[in-house]
């Protein structure tokens, strides 16, 4: 039952990216993508939202940033990590 849930999971994985418009990619392809995610969130999980678009941005050769922090929806005793991050990733893209 494991297998066939994990290949279902993965069917809708691949069905996700395939959804994403060439237009929307183009669009970022022109940016510096950041992607941070909650390992732990159950309200946007990660694997079926966020992770779809930066696997067809990587398959795109483009600098994507994908970022996985240990916590919940809403970054609870993360949110110094998050910050930290975040600025970092600012301080790379306007210099």
């Amino acid at each position: 039952m494991g297998a066939l849930y994990r290949a279902k999971e993965a069917d809708m994985q691949n069905e996700i990216a395939d959804q994403i418009s060439d237009a929307i990619l183009d669009a970022l392809l022109e940016q510096d993508p950041y992607s941070r995610v909650a390992a732990y969130d159950t309200v946007a999980p990660p694997d079926k939202m966020l992770k779809p678009l930066a696997k067809k941005l990587e398959e795109k050769n483009a600098p994507v940033t994908y970022k996985t922090i240990k916590s919940n929806h809403s970054f609870v005793g993360q949110r110094m990590k998050l910050t930290g991050i975040v600025g970092e990733w600012l301080e790379r893209i306007i210099v």
